[in-house]
């Protein structure tokens, strides 16, 4: 049987197939970062209107890969920095261990910048909690005073956590399915931004 061999010509194949490689790639990872862009301003979208601040709605980021140049395997991923996020995307029920204290908003002082109460940051930055538990009711955590009239004996104020066995928490927001619309989109941006290549 005879041997046929084949040559490049000056190149022209493998800077073809290299011409072709740049722009899909380049294609791929512009696609990629423009749905990824599109998932997250809908999802930030949509934590807004489920009543979530500012610093909630900036907390879902969307990362691209590589993060320099591009790839025919560019990816994305979308994720929330705030690590319980997940509870209000699916919804669901906290238990204690054994029990969970859930801040009495009213009571507690105005504090700026602090993000949420907890006994411990209570206790960190105002002051000792005492432990009332009434026979039929919740238990309560409430501050411990002093009261000159009793001789510098504790006294007890308005309580400032009410303990609990549970919570069931709604689901808020649905960040999964915007991805998933968002990801059903990639061919035809792809294809777009292919043409625009060409």
């Amino acid at each position: 049987m005879a041997r046929v061999t084949f040559g490049y010509i000056n190149g022209s194949f493998a800077k073809a197939f290299a011409d072709d490689y740049t722009r899909m790639a380049t294609a791929a990872t512009a696609a990629i970062t423009q749905v990824a862009g599109e998932a997250k301003a809908a999802g930030r979208a949509s934590i807004a209107a489920a009543g979530f601040s500012t610093k909630w709605q900036n907390a879902l980021q969307a990362e691209i890969f590589p993060d320099t140049g591009v790839s025919l395997n560019a990816a994305a991923v979308i994720f929330h920095k705030i690590p319980y996020s997940g509870i209000l995307e699916d919804g669901g029920t906290i238990h204690g261990q054994p029990l969970l204290w859930l801040p009495i908003e009213a009571n507690l002082p105005a504090r700026s910048g602090l993000r949420r109460w907890t006994p411990a940051l209570y206790v960190q930055q105002i002051g000792p909690l005492v432990f009332v538990n009434v026979a039929g009711r919740r238990p309560l955590l409430v501050p411990r005073t002093v009261s000159r009239r009793r001789g510098g004996r504790g006294g007890v104020a308005k309580p400032v956590f009410v303990g609990v066995d549970a919570v069931t928490i709604a689901k808020k927001f649905d960040i999964t399915r915007i991805v998933a619309q968002a990801a059903g989109r990639l061919p035809d941006v792809y294809a777009a931004k292919l043409r625009e290549l060409l």
